[in-house]
This record gives structure tokens, C-alpha cells and sequence, in this order.
């Protein structure tokens, strides 16, 4: 959108040193950066921007941050990291391996600190390996001091939190020489500057810089960390401010609606306005509802947003105790909210000329033109095409390799909870911007495994990666017509799909941008 989005982090350092005479062990503390989101008016639109002024140290001047990770900043106009589709709630754990290094992170809410370890999986030493943190509150805690680790060699790890709130996050480790030109650097087209630009324009994909900065382009809307408010019990309300929006929500029991009054705070118009309220079983999404199409509001214009969970009949008989405030806008020199395209399937084709999938920007559909940025696709979390991506999301563990010989994605799914996961499905996301999948939906006995494959696209990509989606899917699919596995793509739309959901789709017509999940 052009409401660029360039969220502007002005990164203030805490300088970690950590050394633990332990056993050997190496104890890794990093700078911890502050976020500040700050609207401009530009082109009739709002710009976030987020520029990354690093002190020294691996994000200083000269570190890894100025010309490299400066890209990261760059994340900036990104911000892929904190992809909603990949953040996990606070109470869940991070465990993935990358560029040989697992790393296993939890957050400690009495100590208010992310802990845990990172190993070197691998038969040589791993060099510089540091770890980083993002918040769905924009924070990005880290690096910490990047340190050399032996074959087999575990080190703790702990990033200090911010005492800002958060409800989502999503760690990385790095590894290798990332200054100038190196590794990270070389992600310019990476973290920030490529898929990873963000969600971005795209956001979630909403909005041309969306999370992120571009990840796409034509429909951009404001990136889903924030335009999403916290988790809201049903028996409260909520008042807070999204991007341009000021809110004022709650739930009516009575007729099983989430209800808010939404206030254009700029002095500028905003456009193609949309609700779209998330349902919470605890911290899982089990459905969403909407959009409710509120359109452009002028300066100070005040409107009212009634979505009920009827209007979703997929939703029936599911239970949730909370619910979410997910706010959209669109640049207003665009065309707003996109159809999906058919076949274009997924997230990918454009959460919204921006978003999820809906609408020719999104996650995919131009996660970003790789480099216009895509939560999912952002360069911070890529891997490379002969990586393994191994992680556990909402208790299915996914294992993922690229096959150049047969084109296409092949790997694992594991139930390792102790209950029946429904709905499970896999997507990929490229580099070049094509999301594959999702799979048809499956459900998972305990301790099921199943083999997945994805085929891939003929146009080339230089970077990966994957996740597992668990739990009800709308419409009529979760993203329309595409998927890998057909399954949730042909049904008629689905999640971002041309038709369903909300009349085509999850983000049928009107495409939601972000990306995730």
C-alpha cells in the first residue's frame, strides 16, 4: 500500500556479554532493540517507517547492521520476521533447526526472558552463531554476541524481554560472517530488502509493507502485528489504537457478535477499511470472521463494525473463548482488497494486493516478488534450497528438505502432542513469491507421522520456508484454490481464495493480508 511501511526501529543497544564458566557452556545475552511505529502522511496514505539506527556491535556502524543486517533493518520495511503465520504464542516453544544450529526457545513470564539453548547439529564448527528475537510488538531483541560452537556443543542462551506487552513471537539463529556482504548481509534482498521485506506490502501480507516492507504490492495494508490487538477474553472489552484506528470492542454473548466502534485518528482519509475478528480457543485461532467492509473513512469519521459468527458457517459448534480485533486498510491509490486468483492459491496470492493471501499482494502474491517482502517468506527465516527446515508449530513437528532432482519439497509431519490434531496442512513460501500448498487437511492421531510433498514451480528461487497450519480452517478451505494438496485449494476459494470464505474464501474477495497464522 503505499502506506510503505517502513517501521521505524530506532534500536536502542543493551550491550549482553555473557560468559558462564560453566562446564563449557557459553551463556549468549544480546542488545535488545526498541520498536517505534510512527504514521506519516504520505500519498494519501500512512507510512510506517522503520529505520534501524545500530550502535556498535554486530547491528552497529559497520557491524552486521550497516550494510548487512543495516539491511535487516531494512527488515525493514519489513519486518518478515515476525510473520504472524510463523510467531508463536508465548507459551509455546521454538524449536527449529537452521544452518546446522537447533535452537530451542521458550518465554519465561516471571523472569520476562526468552531461554533456552542453541546446538550445533552439524560435524564442523559452526562460526558466529548469534540469536535473534522478534516480537509481534515490532521489538526485535539481539543479537546476541555472536560466539563459535564445536561439533555437538549446546550453549544457553537469554534475551532479556521489553516490558512492553506482546502476544506473538518468532526466533532465528544465525550463523556465518553476516557484515558487509556477508551472510545476512547478502540477505539485502533478504531480510529487508527481499521477501523479507515484510509482510509488507503484503503484510501478513497487507499492504505494501505490511509486516514488512512490500511484500507486495498492490493492495498493501498495515502489517498484522499492528493492526491486531491482544488477545480479548469474550466477558471484556477493548479500547486501543491500531495503526490509524482507534477501537472500541467487544463481544455481544447474545447474539454471538463481535462488536466495535472504529475511529480514523489521522487527518488524512483512510481506505477500504476492514474488520476482520479472529476467534481464540486460548492462544489458537480456530476461526476468523468478516471482513466487514467499512470503506473509506474520512478524518475523525467514527463507524461501527458488527461481525457475527453465524456469517461463518463453518464455525459452527466451535468452541472459543476469546476473540481478536484484526483491523485492514488498503493505500488508497490502489484498488484495495483483491480476489484471489484461481490457481494462485494461497496466502501467496495476495492476502490483499497485501495480504495472507488475499489479493494480488499478499504473503504471496508477492511475498514478494522476493524481494518485495513476505512474512513467510522473509529473508530473516528463509533457508536455503539445500537446508532442512525442522520445527514444531502448535504440536506438529515438520521436517522439510527441497529435492532439485524431482522439484519439489519432501519431507514429514508429526503429531508429537498427546491429542488428535485436526485440519493439519503444510504451505511453502518462495523466495520468488509462489506459496505452494496448502495440503489437504488431515487430522493426527497422537504420535502420527506422515509423509508430505510439495512440488515446486518451474521459476527459479533462492530461498525457503515452511509451516505447519493446525486447527479449523474457513470457508471453504483454507486457501482456495491452489494448494499443493489441492485439497483446501480447490474448495471453492478457500482461506484466501477467489470465492470463499466471506463469499469466496477465507480472504476470498477481499484478500487479507499477512500471512499467517
Amino acid at each position: 500500500m503505499t502506506y510503505e511501511k517502513l517501521i521505524k526501529k530506532t534500536k536502542t543497544f543493551l550491550i549482553g556479554l555473557g560468559l558462564s564458566g560453566v562446564a563449557g557452556a557459553v551463556i549468549l545475552t544480546g542488545c535488545m532493540g526498541n520498536a517505534r511505529v510512527e504514521y506519516d502522511q504520505e500519498a494519501g496514505g500512512t507510512a510506517v517507517t522503520v529505520s534501524q539506527e545500530r550502535s556498535d556491535g554486530e547491528h552497529g556502524s559497520g557491524g552486521e547492521g550497516s550494510g548487512s543486517e543495516g539491511a535487516e533493518g531494512s527488515e525493514g520495511s519489513g519486518g518478515g520476521e515476525e510473520a504472524a503465520a510463523n510467531q508463536l504464542a508465548p507459551d509455546e516453544t521454538f524449536d527449529m533447526v537452521r544452518g546446522g544450529a537447533r535452537l530451542i526457545l521458550n518465554y519465561d513470564a516471571g523472569s520476562n526472558a526468552f531461554a533456552g539453548i542453541v546446538e550445533n547439529t552439524t560435524n564442523t564448527t559452526l562460526t558466529r552463531v548469534r540469536i535473534e528475537v522478534h516480537l509481534s510488538n515490532g521489538t526485535e531483541l539481539g543479537p546476541t554476541i555472536p560466539i563459535d560452537l564445536a561439533p555437538g556443543q549446546t550453549a544457553p542462551i537469554t534475551l532479556q524481554s521489553t516490558p512492553a506487552s506482546f502476544t506473538g513471537w518468532i526466533a532465528h539463529a544465525e550463523v556465518g560472517n553476516a557484515e558487509g556482504g556477508g551472510a545476512e548481509g547478502a540477505e539485502t534482498g533478504g531480510e529487508g530488502g527481499g521477501d523479507g521485506g515484510a509482510e509488507g506490502a503484503g503484510g501478513e501480507g497487507h499492504g505494501p509493507g505490511d509486516e514488512g516492507g512490500n511484500e507486495s504490492g498492490s493492495g498493501q495494508e498495515l502489517n498484522e502485528a499492528a493492526m491486531s490487538s491482544p488477545i480479548i477474553p469474550l466477558g471484556r472489552t477493548w479500547q486501543g489504537t491500531l495503526g490509524p484506528l482507534a477501537i472500541d470492542a467487544r463481544y455481544d454473548a447474545a447474539t454471538q457478535s463481535v462488536i466495535s466502534t472504529v475511529q480514523n485518528t489521522m487527518s488524512q482519509k483512510v481506505c477500504y477499511v476492514q474488520a476482520e475478528p479472529h476467534l481464540k480457543s486460548g492462544t489458537t485461532t480456530v476461526g476468523e470472521l468478516g471482513p466487514d467492509k467499512l470503506g473509506d473513512l474520512a478524518p475523525i469519521q467514527k463507524v461501527t463494525s458488527s461481525v457475527s459468527v453465524a456469517s461463518e458457517p463453518a464455525l459452527a459448534g466451535v468452541a472459543f473463548d476469546g476473540y481478536v480485533v484484526h483491523m485492514e486498510v488498503f493505500d488508497c491509490a490502489g484498488p484495495g482488497p483483491q480476489p484471489h486468483p484461481a490457481g494462485q492459491g494461497g496466502e501467496g496470492g495476495s492476502e490483499g494486493a497485501g495480504g495472507e493471501g488475499h489479493g494480488p499482494g499478499g504473503e504471496g502474491g508477492s511475498e514478494g516478488s522476493e524481494g518485495a517482502g513476505g512474512e513467510e517468506g522473509s529473508a530473516a527465516n528463509q533457508l536455503a534450497p539445500d537446508e532442512t527446515f525442522d520445527m514444531v508449530q502448535n504440536g506438529a513437528r515438520l521436517i522439510m528438505n527441497y529435492d532439485a532432482n524431482s522439484n519439489s519439497f519432501k519431507g514429514t509431519v508429526e503429531n508429537t502432542t498427546n491429542g488428535t490434531l485436526t485440519r493439519v496442512r503444510i504451505e511453502i513460501h518462495l523466495s520468488n513469491g509462489t506459496e505452494l500448498g496448502p495440503t489437504t487437511p488431515i487430522d493426527m492421531a497422537p504420535g502420527q507421522k506422515i509423509a508430505v510433498e510439495l512440488p515446486s514451480t518451474a521459476a527459479p528461487f533462492t530461498g525457503w520456508v515452511a509451516h505447519a497450519e493446525v486447527g479449523g480452517g474457513e470457508g471453504g478451505g483454507e486457501h482456495g484454490a491452489a494448494g499443493s494438496g489441492g485439497g483446501e485449494g480447490s474448495e471453492s476459494g478457500g482461506e484466501h481464495g477467489g470465492g470463499g470464505r466471506e463469499g469466496g474464501g477465507e480472504h476470498g474477495s477481499r484478500s487479507e493480508g499477512r500471512g499467517g497464522g
